[in-house]
C-alpha cells in the first residue's frame, strides 16, 4: 500500500487513436486490485473526471469538467493528489493539468483509505498513451 498522503506527477501523451469520447488515460489512487476499487484522475479527449469505482456498484463521478486544452499528440503534465482529511474520514482528491487545477473533489460517503498507484489507458477503440517522467511523493496535508 501507498502511504496516504501523496502527490503522483506523470507526463502524458496520447499519440495514436482514441477518437472514441469513452476513451481515456490517467492516474489511479488507491487501487485494490483483490477490491477491485480506486480512485481514478481521467483525461478524455475533452474532458476530465475524478471518480470512484467500487466493486458492485458502478463508476461514480466525483466531479468532472471541460479543458479543451488536453491535445493529442501534445504532452501534458498531469498531477494528482490523493489526502485523507477530516481525520481520515474523508479524501480530498485534486487533479492538474499543465499547473491548473481543473477537477477538485472530496469522497466522505465510505472513503477508499489505502490502496496503491497505477497508470491506466481505458479504451472502447484502439488507443496509444505513452507516460514519461512518474513521480510520487508524499504531501505535506496532514491526515
Amino acid at each position: 500500500n501507498a502511504p496516504p498522503n501523496l502527490i503522483i506527477k506523470v507526463e502524458a501523451e496520447k499519440i495514436a487513436g482514441g477518437s472514441d469520447p469513452n476513451d481515456g488515460y490517467g492516474i489511479l489512487c488507491r487501487a485494490d486490485r483483490d477490491e477491485n476499487s480506486d480512485y481514478s484522475f481521467i483525461v478524455g479527449n475533452d474532458h476530465v473526471t475524478i471518480g470512484k469505482f467500487v466493486a458492485g456498484d458502478r463508476f461514480k463521478t466525483l466531479d468532472s469538467a471541460a479543458i479543451p486544452a488536453v491535445e493529442a499528440n501534445a504532452t501534458s503534465r498531469l498531477q494528482a493528489e490523493c489526502s485523507s482529511v477530516e481525520g481520515q474520514q474523508a479524501v480530498h482528491l485534486e487533479l492538474s493539468v499543465n499547473g491548473n487545477v481543473v477537477a477538485d473533489a472530496t469522497d466522505s460517503k465510505d472513503p477508499l483509505l489505502t490502496g496503491t498507484i497505477e497508470l491506466f489507458v481505458y479504451t472502447v477503440e484502439t488507443i496509444e498513451v505513452e507516460f514519461d517522467n512518474f513521480v510520487v511523493k508524499r504531501s505535506s496535508n496532514p491526515s
